[in-house]
């Protein structure tokens, strides 16, 4: 449960231990409609008057100016400018339809003269004040003395309409060429009360303690030392409850319901003037769902709660049992999607569109008799735009369901793997997303249990450039497995098959890959399991270059994206490769805040890598060299971006964290890759980081990425004269002692290293043979030097 805190100012002086405060203003009434009140400028004469309830002003005092807000900035006075205003204490609620005018006689006047124009206001000024008891209506009654009007519809005033609806709450006429009309409205111009002004305290802060199952705790932080506090509380579908507890300072609720909104209200214990309750809106817990636990929303279990905002509606209702339950979870967008302006041109429509979303929430107790945890329920959607998905511990999980996937007709059975969270206690979140009232989801069946079809695991992979091959470990005996591309919706629909291994073929050359499993078990399915891989891209001979602002960069087979659950790659309007990850700010999970440590970065951080590799034939080269030309932006801490090279899986060198948030240069980074040589080298560049962009291919807000501007690969000995395969040889080949180096220069070291490239032996003592006979049997590699330069690269086999 998030803290909120209220805080409300205003004050201008206190007396401690009082029960008012002074101030000097007080403004009613809104500014987002067009009044006639308090007089008409395109009438010649025009007469109002107007109740103010006592409980909208919460004051009393000397009232000595009013101001009203002009329709208009460039708003003027002319042909209307001479006002009699008078004031009086009213019980009246209402005009009645064709009552005359209250008795000017039993009101003060207050104000006759011309009105001034400031800017946004037309000022009354009173000769003679009026002081508001503040325990009655205020009636205001405005007359327009001059005899004139004007044509513009500039001139005005805004307020508070409620057109045709009760009460009606002023009176007005109109004259104009002889002839006068009338209006009773429910509308008021926004007023501004100046004044000698007294009112109950407002200044202090309701902070939020503690919030459980069944009690709340609360704290009313009270630097002024208001005498008490009034509060009551009550549950959000109820009325304002009558009865109201008194307080110093703390605010303890017990006996709630679990998995309940409710409203604390609350306010000064100050009866001078009324005064309107504060509101503050919260929910208790639900009670922990344990294992095995079950919902079937026949009747109300406290299990969970339900957060609604403007444009999503929730409610258990008839119409949504699934399964022949007859009662089910109904979760609607919004009656009027056009009032709440959903968006549909963003990349991400939950980020734009979030007075929409509706959210239940449950509370899984993992912590005792959990193996292997699953969080099952039946769904049922219907229309386009209708999103759900899930949130465990503030981390987004893996599947969107859509209801644009399936017929309307469907009812899917969602299963969700628990087994990271096993031996905690979680918040998990239903995420519902609608455009209106009629794209709806039906929830039914809950259930948290022990799965009894495990996840498959131990996943291992092998790829060529048109195949991924795909094994695991399972106790099951069938298994459903699918693929898409990385772009590609997924449709929950696989392929039976009742081997542990299987071959994607004939896919596309270096393209990334979703790949999906699950096990078929014989009353159910485990959840599925989303992975990600990529074909290879075409193998590079060397010299290589490519400048990524290039056309044809991004399109070409040079390299391979690899994609995990939160990255993207992309280029943007200048052909620049971009390594990035989705819009984050925490909303996936990220591990180790603004400040992580490298192992977090790259370790407890996977599901935010982004990378590209590449493959180069480096079988026959003596020595290797790789530039990569890059730079890094950064959200907020250098320690949110990172950047780094791997050769054939391993890390090279250093980690590198951006310095500035988008102005650092770019880096030539030069690395000597020769220990390498000797086989096809798989160089990958990777990225991760906190926050992506806000918007779709935005680096103009910022975020944490790597820019990619060109890699090139290039062999030094391949630029000099190398002895040809005549004049340089090794012999025996395979051998099981000594190998034997035939060369027409002096030998002045040789090295021996294995297919992973490290070094295992080095003889410089300027012979032709070096001892192997302590290596395992297996392919190696010998490089020869002469004192200037490496004459000579081989392999040879030890039996």
């Amino acid at each position: 449960m998030f803290k909120y805190f209220l805080t409300f100012l205003l004050i201008t002086s206190y007396t401690s231990f009082a029960q008012t405060e002074s101030f000097s203003e007080k403004r009613v009434g809104s500014t987002g409609d067009f009044t006639s009140q308090p007089i008409s400028p395109r009438s010649q004469f025009s007469h109002s008057q107007t109740i103010y309830y006592k409980e909208d002003l919460e004051f009393k005092g000397e009232i000595n100016e009013i101001r009203f807000r002009n329709a208009f900035r460039r708003s003027k006075s002319e042909n209307s400018g001479n006002w009699i205003v008078r004031l009086g204490h009213t019980d009246k609620e209402e005009f009645s339809t064709g009552e005359s005018f209250l008795n000017a006689q039993t009101l003060t006047e207050v104000f006759n003269a011309g009105v001034s124009i400031d800017g946004d206001y037309t000022i009354i000024r009173f000769t003679t004040p009026f002081v508001y008891n503040g325990t009655q209506n205020l009636l205001l009654e405005v007359q327009d003395t001059h005899e004139g009007f004007t044509t513009s519809s500039t001139i005005g005033y805004r307020g508070q309409e409620n057109f045709n609806n009760p009460p009606l709450r002023s009176k007005m006429t109109f004259t104009h060429n002889g002839k006068t009309t009338g209006v009773y409205e429910n509308s008021f111009a926004h007023t501004q009360f100046i004044g000698n002004l007294e009112r109950c305290p407002i200044n202090f802060t309701l902070k939020e303690d503690i919030i459980d199952e069944n009690q709340a705790s609360f704290t009313i932080e009270n630097p002024n030392e208001i005498n008490g506090f009034q509060y009551k509380i009550a549950l959000e579908k109820d009325d304002e409850p009558t009865d109201f507890e008194t307080t110093e300072n703390d605010i303890t609720l017990s006996n709630l319901i679990p998995g309940k909104n409710y409203i604390l209200y609350y306010k000064s214990n100050c009866d001078v003037v009324p005064t309107a309750y504060k509101k503050y809106y919260f929910n208790t817990k639900p009670l922990a769902l344990t294992i095995p636990s079950s919902i079937d929303f026949e009747t109300d279990t406290n299990n969970y709660y339900a957060e609604e905002s403007q444009g999503a509606f929730i409610k258990v209702s008839d119409e949504s049992g699934l399964n022949s339950s007859s009662k089910g979870l109904i979760l609607n967008g919004s009656t009027d999607f056009s009032f709440y302006n959903w968006w549909d041109n963003d990349n991400d429509l939950w980020k734009t569109n979030d007075n929409f979303i509706g959210r239940v929430y449950f509370t899984l107790d993992l912590t005792q008799n959990a193996t292997q945890p699953v969080f099952e329920f039946s769904l049922k959607q219907f229309r386009f735009s209708t999103f759900l998905r899930l949130n465990i511990d503030g981390q987004l999980q893996e599947f969107e369901y859509k209801s644009d996937d399936i017929s309307e007709e469907t009812t899917r059975k969602i299963s969700v793997d628990l087994s990271d969270f096993v031996g905690k206690k979680v918040v998990l979140v239903l995420e519902h997303l609608a455009r209106n009232y009629n794209h709806k989801s039906y929830i039914d069946d809950i259930n948290l249990r022990n799965a009894t079809c495990s996840v498959p695991s131990n996943i291992n992979f092998t790829t060529t450039t048109n195949s991924i091959t795909v094994n695991w470990n399972s106790d099951s005996t069938n298994w459903e497995i699918a693929h898409t591309k990385h772009d590609e919706e997924f449709n929950n629909i696989g392929t039976a098959i009742d081997s542990k291994t299987y071959t994607f073929s004939n896919l596309e050359k270096a393209k990334p890959y979703n790949i999906y499993i699950r096990s078929k078990c014989d009353n159910s399915n485990s959840p599925w399991l989303k992975l990600y891989k990529s074909t290879d891209p075409d193998v590079l001979e060397v010299p290589y270059e490519n400048d990524f602002r290039r056309s044809d960069a991004f399109t070409n087979t040079d390299f391979t994206i690899n994609h995990n659950r939160y990255s993207k790659v992309y280029q943007d309007f200048y052909k620049l490769l971009y390594l990035d990850q989705k819009w984050s700010r925490n909303t996936y999970g990220w591990t180790g805040g603004l400040d992580p440590t490298e192992d977090e970065a790259w370790n407890a951080n996977k599901n935010f890598i982004s990378s590209v590799y590449f493959l180069i034939n480096a079988t026959n080269l003596v020595d290797l060299n790789a530039t990569i030309t890059f730079k890094q932006h950064r959200y907020t801490n250098p320690k949110t971006s990172w950047f780094r090279v791997k050769v054939n899986g391993e890390q090279i060198g250093n980690s590198y964290n951006p310095e500035t948030s988008r102005f650092d240069p770019y880096t030539d980074l030069t690395l000597d890759l020769s220990n390498y040589v000797g086989n096809i080298i798989k160089l990958t560049l990777e990225q991760t980081g906190f926050v992506g962009p806000s918007r779709k291919n935005s680096i103009t807000n910022g975020g944490d990425f790597t820019i990619l501007r060109s890699v090139n690969f290039n062999s030094p000995t391949l630029n000099i004269d190398n002895l040809n395969a005549s004049q340089n040889s090794i012999y025996p080949n395979p051998t099981d002692n000594f190998l034997y180096i035939k060369t027409k220069q002096p030998i002045h070291k040789v090295e021996i290293y294995d297919i992973n490239g490290k070094l295992l032996i080095t003889n410089s003592k300027e012979e032709n043979q070096i001892n192997v006979s302590k290596l395992n049997n297996g392919m190696y590699f010998v490089k020869v030097f002469t004192k200037e330069k490496i004459v000579f690269h081989s392999k040879f086999i030890k039996n």
